[in-house]
């Protein structure tokens, strides 16, 4: 299991980045391999790989560092969260 230490270090550094649990960092590298059909050890490595200054971190230039930037961004409000505010 030689990718086991690079999956967990990429959990480290999404929990680290975006103030989520393990649990929470795993599904999200977990559902980025799925949609990109990029096996999750590699998908962790990218994760590394940025982290470390190894790779310029550039969503545009790259489909799956967008992707794990997607599934870290907040959901939009719903209408009835808007309402709420408004009032």
């Amino acid at each position: 299991m030689l990718s086991l230490p690079v999956i967990e270090q990429a959990k480290g550094v999404v929990m680290r980045q975006f103030r989520v649990d393990a649990e929470t960092a795993f599904a999200v590298l977990d559902r980025v391999s799925q949609d990109t059909n990029i096996k999750v050890r590699e998908v962790a490595a990218l994760v590394c790989e940025v982290s470390c200054g190894h790779q310029r971190p550039d969503p545009g230039a790259d489909p799956v560092l967008a992707h794990v930037l997607d599934q870290l961004a907040p959901a939009p409000p719903t209408s009835e969260a808007a309402a709420d505010r408004s009032r």
